[in-house]
């Protein structure tokens, strides 16, 4: 099965850490990403107001090394399309101009509302945000989006997150019972699978307080990448999207920033989307 088009709105290129791993998804052959100068202009406009620290010289190199190694990306053609086109907004138009040129199949956006399903899907096309194109990639091809968010963190330039510290911040707090397997000081309980009395005991007063008890493989607990997707995976069937969204957002605890010299090659750098 080929790898879908996905034509990057770019407001979705805006972030750092989200267009690393966009570029690693396109690098690995799970997107065929394509965008236009138009769309490198907007996301680089938008950063530079935002980032004065940065310029515009460093973000045209990361703009060359995109168009470099993401092979194909680069649409061109496409304005004669736009004035036939009809959107919420007028100025978005490009971006659905080159979907259609590009022949994708997906646009990806924060902004849904932007292009409606009903003007898409006359031309084959659907939006989706970023998280939805990745959880959808989880299920499909679990084992290379480990591997591909594996090479994210070790590329990171910080430390990448310590999964020690406490990291589901927005659930409600209670004292556990007095047990050498539980402390009421932490986000997260290890539980003895020997002291079955004792652990029964434990998820039943946790339970009670409103946390979630999750039984985790140990294979996956020396091992943030796969801990993080096991529980983004389970997320997406236990909970809401915004509920989903508290989970996600309690997994990025480290704010990401830009390298001095992006390197989209044989060793390109990345930093961790925030999705687990």
């Amino acid at each position: 099965m080929s790898p879908p088009v996905v034509v990057l709105d770019a407001c979705t290129l805006y972030p750092a850490a989200l267009r690393d791993v966009l570029m690693r998804l396109a690098l690995h052959q799970l997107i065929l990403a394509r965008w236009t100068d138009a769309i490198h202009d907007e996301w680089i406009e938008a950063v530079l107001r935002d980032r004065s620290d940065l310029t515009r010289e460093r973000l045209q190199r990361t703009r060359e090394l995109m168009d470099l190694h993401a092979e194909g990306s680069l649409v061109t053609g496409y304005e004669r399309r736009m004035q036939d086109l009809e959107l919420p907004d007028v100025d978005d138009r490009h971006v659905l101009a080159a979907a259609i040129e590009a022949e994708a199949g997906i646009i990806l956006t924060w902004n849904l509302r932007d292009f409606p399903e009903a003007v898409l899907v006359c031309h084959g096309l659907r939006a989706a945000t970023p998280d939805e194109l990745l959880a959808g990639l989880i299920e499909d091809h679990q084992e290379r989006m480990i591997a591909v968010f594996r090479e994210a963190r070790l590329s990171l330039k910080q430390p990448p997150p310590n999964i020690s510290q406490p990291c589901v911040t927005k659930l409600s707090r209670a004292p556990a019972p007095c047990s050498n397997t539980a402390s009421s000081n932490s986000d997260v309980a290890m539980l003895n699978p020997a002291t079955k009395q004792q652990n029964d005991a434990i998820r039943t007063h946790l339970r009670s307080n409103n946390y979630a008890v999750l039984d985790i493989p140990a294979s996956h607990l020396n091992d943030p990448v796969s801990l993080g997707a096991f529980l983004y995976n389970l997320a997406r069937k236990l909970v809401t999207k915004a509920q989903a969204e508290d989970i996600r957002d309690g997994f990025d605890t480290q704010k990401s920033q830009e390298k001095d010299d992006l390197n989209y090659g044989p060793r390109p750098c990345a930093r961790l989307f925030g999705v687990i």
